[in-house]
């Protein structure tokens, strides 16, 4: 019995020492664990200090680099702005100066300078005198050289074709004859005048505007690149016949009839503008008139448009511009009737 109870109680201790061990095992890796995690913690923790001092230093670099950056802008700036400023006095210097024709010091330089400028205005006066002859319409060809074009309401036909080479648009016409008159080419100029005095006569009394664009080729003048009248190409015709009619200075039945028939057209244009819709003064672009996916110009009101009309105007009810027959009485019942 007594050897029974002995053998019991040794078990139980070996039970009581197999315990304490198992404890003090889980205790040294739990210890170990705690050890490795702050381990890795402070690794972390040093890994975000690195980063964040990394990204202090870029953004250094970033901020030296943008302030050298602006350095030099400024630096450019203060360049550009001192070489406009030298160029400007030159501009200015130049502008003061008296124009030296040939008499005393410099005129050699000065001579050939307008020599110089006179050939290039002959030369450009050549090219729209050779352009113009290269048709019977007696319009200038806008683009002579530009052989690109595009197809009658989209229709892929080579009988809609309408290349760019023979469109010359009343903008270009009435500039180009302005031009003209100023070289001295009355017979050019009244080649323009005589085109559009032909298509006001067509209907005279239901006139609504010259197109904004003609084909040289009459036989086909439905080849047109736009279908438009509008405000500013009307006007520039207007300003045009009347820079013609100022060029008029001869007493002739012949001149005297010319100079009629382009106050007539002058006049016949101012009227039609003063028909189109305005607002607050302004005069719009074209006719009130909507169509699909096009804008509707008779609700656009354009500055430049109106600088134009008022320059027309302005030229048309001044007698001392417009006559040199010294008739006013003429003007003024024509004038009257805008």
């Amino acid at each position: 019995m007594y050897t029974h109870h002995k053998i019991i109680i040794i078990f139980v201790m070996l039970g009581i020492c197999l315990f304490e061990a198992t404890v003090f095992a889980e205790l040294v890796l739990g210890a170990n664990t705690s050890k490795e995690e702050l381990i890795n913690e402070q690794a972390s923790f040093d890994a975000q200090i690195i980063q964040k001092k990394q990204s202090i230093a870029e953004m250094r670099i970033a901020a030296r680099n943008a302030l050298m950056n602006e350095k030099t802008f400024f630096n450019a700036q203060s360049i550009q702005k001192k070489q406009n400023i030298a160029e400007m006095t030159v501009v200015t210097q130049t502008k003061s100066m008296p124009i030296n024709c040939g008499v005393g010091a410099g005129s050699t330089n000065s001579s050939k300078n307008l020599k110089g400028d006179a050939k290039t205005l002959n030369d450009i006066h050549h090219w729209f005198s050779n352009n113009q002859q290269t048709n019977t319409s007696g319009l200038i060809v806008s683009h002579p050289d530009d052989t690109s074009f595009i197809h009658h309401n989209g229709i892929q036909q080579e009988w809609a074709k309408i290349t760019n080479n023979t469109q010359a648009f009343t903008y270009d016409q009435a500039l180009a004859g302005i031009a003209m008159l100023n070289q001295g080419d009355i017979q050019g100029a009244k080649k323009i005048f005589d085109f559009y005095y032909s298509e006001w006569q067509k209907s005279p009394a239901t006139f609504e505007g010259f197109w904004t664009v003609y084909n040289v080729d009459t036989n086909v003048a439905w080849k047109r690149y736009e279908w438009k009248k509008g405000t500013g190409e009307n006007v520039w015709i207007g300003l045009f016949v009347l820079q013609y009619k100022n060029m008029l200075t001869g007493i002739s039945q012949a001149d005297l009839d010319e100079s009629a028939k382009a106050l007539n057209l002058a006049t016949t244009i101012a009227q039609w503008i003063g028909t189109l819709p305005h607002h607050n003064g302004a005069v719009a672009m074209s006719v009130d008139k909507m169509e699909a996916g096009k804008p509707n110009f008779g609700k656009i009101y354009s500055v430049e448009h109106n600088l134009d009309y008022y320059a027309f105007l302005d030229l048309l009810r001044n007698p001392r511009e417009v006559y040199y027959d010294n008739s006013p009485t003429t003007f003024n019942s024509k004038f009257s009737s805008l």
